[in-house]
């Protein structure tokens, strides 16, 4: 069954965070321009659920940033790190009157028309799961080659409307109906490793949701200096190859055809450096070698070594995992 919504449409926005409280309050902030023009204002907001996953917790004020959106706000623990812990318990702390949540990212902030826009894609779109895109914010301290990788990270997005068969949970609308009929939704044995969120919404699209792209309701990602350096966009890239491949061969892909599909995917990145080398392409190049990191996280996965782990640190209530 798809997703039908009725107006006035009430979401309720959920954000999950550990330890960035000046970036969640520049995100609240940025909530509070929110601006409706197809939709109530009064009615299309339903709360907003912050659940704090720092251990020992941060002791945000409710009332306090409240003051900063102007929406009504409701802060939660969760003792345990990781992503999908975390966002578990952000749904299980939804607002029950609402139609759909929404997740937003606490290093990111929503452009005005961001949530009207994608309240209206699930609309029109007659869509469970609406995806925004999530632009980034490149510091000036960035190298040049670091500024040509996120570049292009940039510029790869779909057009509007596209179906998609996965998605990140930074940007992300679900229909509350549709969570009502799962019984798993984030997958907590993945724990402080990445990858979750794609897990689950492709498994989702997989038991029949529909997922859609829509590409007006922005979001900017601010990067910190550690996530526009080098190594940071490495170990990304190494992540995200691991987790394709994951999903692949949870899928049933033979461990031989992955490995098969490395070395073919090496020899097309070579020539495409070859060629750029040849044209003096340096953004060509850097793109090219960047992809190198997907390759091994990839091939990692076919033989069998472990989910990369995305938290630093990990506290005792999950440390085995």
């Amino acid at each position: 069954m798809s997703a039908r919504y009725s107006a006035p449409v009430r979401v309720s926005i959920l954000v999950a965070t550990r330890s960035r409280p000046s970036e969640l309050r520049r995100l609240l902030e940025s909530l509070a321009r929110l601006k409706f023009r197809q939709l109530d204002e009064d009615r299309a907001i339903a709360a907003v659920v912050i659940v704090d996953n720092a251990s020992p917790p941060e002791g945000y004020d409710s009332d306090e940033l409240s003051s900063l959106c102007g929406l009504d706000v409701r802060v939660v623990h969760e003792s345990r790190t990781g992503i999908p812990f975390a966002r578990n318990t952000a749904i299980r702390n939804r607002n029950r009157e609402a139609d759909a949540v929404v997740f937003i990212d606490d290093d990111v902030t929503a452009t005005p028309s961001w949530l009207e826009q994608l309240i209206i894609a699930a609309e029109q779109h007659d869509a469970d799961f609406v995806s925004g895109p999530s632009l980034p914010r490149i510091p000036p301290g960035a190298s040049p080659r670091a500024r040509a990788i996120l570049s292009t990270l940039r510029s790869a997005r779909p057009a509007d409307g596209t179906v998609l068969e996965h998605a990140a949970t930074g940007n992300l609308l679900i229909n509350t109906s549709w969570l009502d009929r799962q019984e798993t939704w984030l997958d907590e044995s993945f724990g402080t490793a990445g990858g979750s969120d794609i897990e689950w919404t492709a498994r989702s699209v997989e038991q029949g949701a529909r997922l859609i792209h829509a590409d007006r309701a922005v979001t900017w990602h601010w990067l910190s200096e550690e996530r526009a350096s080098l190594r940071w966009l490495v170990q990304r890239g190494y992540r995200v190859g691991f987790g394709q491949a994951e999903r692949a061969r949870d899928a049933g892909t033979k461990r031989s055809h992955l490995v098969r599909s490395t070395f073919k995917e090496l020899g097309r990145v070579v020539l495409v450096w070859i060629r750029a080398v040849l044209g003096r392409d340096s953004e060509l190049r850097y793109a090219a070698e960047h992809r190198v990191p997907w390759i091994s996280g990839w091939l990692a996965c076919a033989v069998g070594l472990p989910r990369p782990k995305v938290y630093r640190k990990v506290t005792s209530d999950n440390s085995g995992m």
